[in-house]
This record gives structure tokens, sequence and C-alpha cells, in this order.
């Protein structure tokens, strides 16, 4: 008997967007969809948390409330990954808030304070976890000292849940929150990490945070979707700084579904393409433009395969940030943006030897 697993990619909604709007209507058609497979998985962009003030320094702070549960069951998603570089903004307190939440809504998670998923269905079983790259800029890693907080991308904890998964005989299902925003093209230190686990390991890979979509390959036995992109991300707002606000591009609000078949043991897979717009959500046909950026990744090493990306990521980025005169310079002159500037130089560092082998 064939078990359908839906995944689905980076998914954020405030009152001032999504939530305050009737918005069932416009996402029926997903509903729906999705009520054809067994498992559907999602990525929670967002802390649920009734906090008003942080003191993480980041340049841009989100959160929502509880009305985001009644979304998440609307849609019949299953479980969520909090593995991302959002679910601490405000804070353990509003990451636990968030847990608190789930929780008592019955909704599983994974990918902080070292929790796996684990689930059979059909005799099939699946282990799911979630990690979040130091290069994303996030707050709240799990520290040696300290066993709360987010998952690290790193070599060594990807391997633990991997190796685990292979001693029980189930197929390993990883969420990596990575990459660099705003292009089609994950960079080759991505794609060769990987790679080398894929050398070692039978797994199944999905990414997100870069808010567009990006390519699929299939290396030996494992599938590898470097990013899903966004399955719907209100224009964000901070509530700490109302100032600054990015927008959506037409690019951020087109992305794909990633469905897996599963059949005694073996994995194929299938898209399907969405576009949202509108406080609505669309089942678009977008195989070929996923095709075309996925033969692309053979060529990750060349310099018309670096020149496309960094033209993507600077079109992207001039677009997102609404307001670049003096007066939004000022706003950026300030603790958060300030503080997350010196916090990325330490994570840098961190970043440069999470994806060796050890």
């Amino acid at each position: 008997m064939e078990t359908k697993v839906v995944l689905l990619g980076d998914f954020a909604a405030f009152d001032n967007g999504l939530l305050g709007r009737n918005w069932k209507q416009g996402l029926k058609s997903l509903k729906e969809y999705l009520m054809s497979f067994d498992l559907v998985i999602a990525n929670l962009e967002v802390p649920i948390t009734n906090i008003d003030r942080s003191y993480v320094p980041k340049g841009i702070h989100i959160k929502s409330d509880e009305k985001m549960i009644e979304l998440l069951k609307y849609l019949n998603i299953d479980a969520v990954s909090l593995a991302n570089n959002h679910i601490c903004d405000f804070g353990l307190k509003g990451m636990q808030d968030t847990i608190d939440t789930l929780d008592s809504a019955g909704i599983p998670y994974f990918g902080v304070n070292n929790r796996l998923y684990e689930k059979t269905i059909n005799g099939e079983k699946l282990i799911f976890n979630g990690f979040c790259c130091y290069s994303t800029n996030g707050f709240g890693y799990i520290q040696e000292q300290n066993k709360s907080g987010v998952n690290a991308l790193t070599y060594k904890n990807v391997v633990k849940t991997l190796s685990y998964a292979k001693s029980v005989s189930a197929i390993p299902i990883v969420a990596f929150h990575w990459g660099e925003e705003y292009t089609y093209y994950p960079n080759t230190k991505q794609i060769e990490f990987a790679h080398s686990l894929a050398d070692k390991y039978n797994y199944i890979l999905y990414g997100h945070h870069t808010h567009v979509m990006q390519g699929i390959e299939k290396y030996k036995s494992s599938i590898l979707a470097y990013s899903l992109g966004n399955l719907y991300f209100d224009d964000c707002q901070s509530p700490i700084n109302k100032k600054l606000v990015i927008k959506q591009s037409k690019e951020n609000r087109e992305s794909f579904i990633l469905k897996l078949n599963i059949t005694n043991g073996m994995v194929s897979y299938d898209t399907q393409g969405l576009r949202y717009d509108n406080y609505r959500i669309e089942l678009v046909d977008n195989v070929a433009l996923i095709e075309n950026i996925s033969n692309d990744i053979c060529n990750n090493e060349t310099v018309e395969y670096r020149r496309k990306s960094n033209e993507m990521i600077e079109k992207l980025k001039s677009f997102n940030l609404v307001s670049h005169d003096f007066r939004w310079l000022l706003t950026k002159l300030n603790y958060y943006s300030i503080g997350a500037k010196v916090i990325s130089y330490y994570y840098k560092h961190k970043y440069k030897g999470a994806y060796k082998k050890r």
C-alpha cells in the first residue's frame, strides 16, 4: 500500500495580514488538495506568543497568535518543524510559548530541544528532524550547557539523526533551514554537504529559508530538495521597529510542495506548484521552472551559476526592503541591528566548521 507524505515550505501569517481576513475561502483549494495525503508537514516560521518586547538582537522580529493554530488545523497540517531563525525572535520563552500552544492543540513538532517526530503509516516507519544553519543568523541555538533551543545544522547533529533512523530501519526526512535568501540556486557548500551525507546514508532532504524555491536532485539513493520556498508568508512588519517592512515579491509568492510516495521502503517524489496573492493560495503548474533550476545544480561551480545567483539575490533584496532613505538608515542604527551584525560575525565563525565531518 502506498503512503503519501507532503512537505510544505515556510509558513507565517499575522493579524495585519492573512489572519486579519476571512481567509478560509482563499485557502479552500489547498485544503482540499492536502486532504488526499497521509501526512502533511510544514515549517512553522513564526513564534506564537503574547510577548511584546524582545532583547534578541535581530534586524526584524516576527510573531503570531493562536489564530495560527486554527490555520494549521484548517490545512490538515499534522506536524511542524520549528528549526528556523525566527522561532526564538522573542527568546526561548517565545519558543516555549509556541511549544505549549502546539501541545495544547495536539500538533506535534520537531527541530528544537533535540526533538524528533516518529510516525509509522501503513507499515512505513518515518523519522523527522529539523536543523537551522548558523548562516541564517538565528537565535537560541542549543549549546552544550543548555539543551533547550534550536537544533543547529551541523554534520554531527544530522548524522546522529540519520544513524538512529538507520538503526531502527526508518526513513529519515530532515528539514534544513539554510542557504542564501532570494536565489533559485543553492551554493556549492550546501551541495557538497548534502552529497557528503548521501554518500553514507539514504535520506530525504527538504530545505527552506531562501523564501524562493530551489532545485531538486536525486543523488545516489537520496532525494535532495534544496528549498521549497514559501508555503505562505505575509509581508513582514516588525512589532519592534514598525518602520521596517519586508514585502513579498512575485518570486517569493511562487513555490512548490514536495510529494513523497513510499512503498515498501522505496521513495519516489513529485511536485505540485503553488502561488499565493491577495490572501489566496492557488495550485499552479511550474514543473518546467523547477526542472530548469534543478538542471543548473550540476553546474554549481561555474562562474555563470554564481552570476545568476548573485543577480537574483540583488534584485529581490532591493525589492524586499521597502525604504532606503536616510530616515530608514537611522532606524537601523539601533541595538537590534547593530547587535545582529555583531552576532553574525560570531555565527560566521561557527558556520565555517559546521558542515565538516568530525
